[in-house]
């Protein structure tokens, strides 16, 4: 059975085809197509041409950037939330007083919430006691006009 395929669909599988991540019927169809479209075969080459930039650029990425370590830290810490070690721990030092989860909060600020999420639950108690002065002082002294 000959499948034939536009040359759309052919491009949309280019990624997948220069990768080998196609399944095998689907991997022989796009060959069958690029045989014959001197189009689809640029369009190949420039695909191959970017997976061989992306390959060399990986290779002058960090694979860890210090990340692991903190990472190995974190997870230490909440497996073994007694310990009195931290990541910046030493020996001789005294032993851990806060909660591993705030001294993660205060090491990663970016996952403090911003100051006025921090502020909501005063706002609402504020909010709360002006509802009910409202509520207990102002309405009964309201003195309602009952019709002629």
């Amino acid at each position: 059975m000959i499948h034939k395929i536009a040359c759309d669909r052919c491009r949309a599988a280019m990624p997948w085809y220069v990768v080998g991540t196609q399944a095998a019927t689907e991997r022989a169809v796009v060959a069958e197509h690029l045989e014959g479209c001197a189009q689809c075969r640029a369009a190949l080459a420039e695909w191959r041409a970017i997976g061989d930039a992306v390959r060399r650029q990986a290779q002058h990425v960090p694979t860890d950037l210090g990340q692991r370590a903190g990472w190995d830290a974190l997870h230490a810490a909440v497996a073994n939330p007694t310990a009195s070690t931290s990541p910046a721990h030493h020996e001789g030092d005294l032993p851990m007083t806060e909660p591993v989860f705030a001294q993660s909060v205060r090491a990663l600020p970016h996952l403090r919430p911003p100051w006025f999420r921090r502020l909501m639950p005063v706002v609402a108690v504020i909010l709360v006691v002006a509802l009910m002065v409202v509520v207990v002082v102002i309405m009964p002294n309201l003195h309602y006009r009952k019709g002629p």
